[in-house]
């Protein structure tokens, strides 16, 4: 058996989230932590992107079920979490950003290409440029 569950809470686009990124002074900041990768640099946070959009991560979702008899039994499910990433275009078609949204499946085979998102990579550098110049003291 096979499902895939979207997680529907919705999206989150790549210019809002490399806006969080350049604006929030302690999105970094924690102490005593190892990242793999750092968000605050554009070729990183693509390379984040573009792996959790064609590389789902083994997680495990664990939850409690309780029968008809009141006996509550504690499951663990093994799952594998994921990024559908896409282009949001206006009503002109022009492509204007990007979309992310998360979900979860059950099988490791996934159906994304193994090849890099076509225009991501630039549009988050041009992003950080914009955020990190208007943060800057005139």
């Amino acid at each position: 058996m096979y499902f895939k569950i979207p997680i529907n809470i919705g999206y989150a686009n790549v210019s809002s989230l490399v806006k969080f990124i350049c604006k929030d002074p302690n999105f970094m900041s924690s102490e005593e932590t190892t990242y793999s990768y750092p968000f605050d640099n554009p070729e990183e946070l693509d390379r984040f992107l573009e792996n959790m959009n064609s590389f789902p991560i083994q997680v495990n979702v664990c939850f409690k079920i309780t029968d008809i008899e009141g006996n509550v039994y504690n499951k663990e499910q093994p799952v594998y979490a994921y990024f559908d990433i896409g282009k949001i275009s206006d009503n002109d078609k022009e492509y204007i950003d990007y979309s992310i949204t998360g979900g979860m499946s059950t099988s490791s085979i996934f159906p994304n290409d193994i090849q890099e998102i076509e225009g991501l990579k630039e549009y988050i550098e041009e992003q950080f440029l914009i955020n990190k110049n208007s943060t800057q003291p005139k």
